[in-house]
């Protein structure tokens, strides 16, 4: 696996530093010696490391503190509960305090409206996934946003606090 994604990093002329891997917490319970190879090889590599859907899973202090991503996403469906829902606000409110403590960066999904882009805001976190900013993209769009030295998508020109793009679709 790590050999197949240095030849296509290396074919599309993309730095492995500005790749971050997501890995799901399903994917990485099962801490075996090829996963854990494998993982260290593309941090070697100069790649990041990102725990998606931080909270629906089997999420653990345990799997964080072995783990150590980079960066933790926080559940698109914390964060759209939260407008309705106190325990989703504490929740994200708890993991947005923690992550940093813990030397990772925050990434809040699900963020379709400017008044949950605020109360993220409010707790800390800069960087966001959702509709608000953008659809998925295709892997072609991807590339091509990439190869065009895109760093991410903005609100609105003055508003120019980091998001991130998801190539989900394609």
């Amino acid at each position: 696996m790590v050999e197949r994604l240095e030849k296509q990093l290396d074919h599309h002329q993309i730095t492995p530093e500005s790749l971050t891997i997501e890995l799901t917490e399903r994917s990485v319970i099962e801490r075996n010696t090829v996963v854990l190879d494998n993982l260290q090889s593309l941090r070697s590599m100069g790649m990041r490391l990102s725990l998606d859907d931080f909270g629906t899973g089997y999420s653990s202090l345990h799997l964080l503190s072995s783990l150590q991503p980079d960066e933790v996403k926080i559940d698109k469906s914390f964060v759209m509960a939260m407008r309705s829902d106190d325990l989703a606000r504490q929740i994200v409110r708890m993991v947005a305090g923690m992550a940093p403590q813990m030397g990772m960066e925050i990434v809040a999904e699900g963020v379709d409206d400017p008044n949950t882009l605020t109360q993220l805001k409010n707790l800390g976190i800069q960087r966001f996934q959702g509709y608000l900013f953008a659809r998925a993209l295709s892997v072609s769009d991807l590339l091509a946003r990439c190869s065009s030295g895109s760093q991410g998508l903005q609100l609105h020109p003055s508003d120019p606090g980091p998001a991130i793009v998801s190539p989900q679709a394609g």
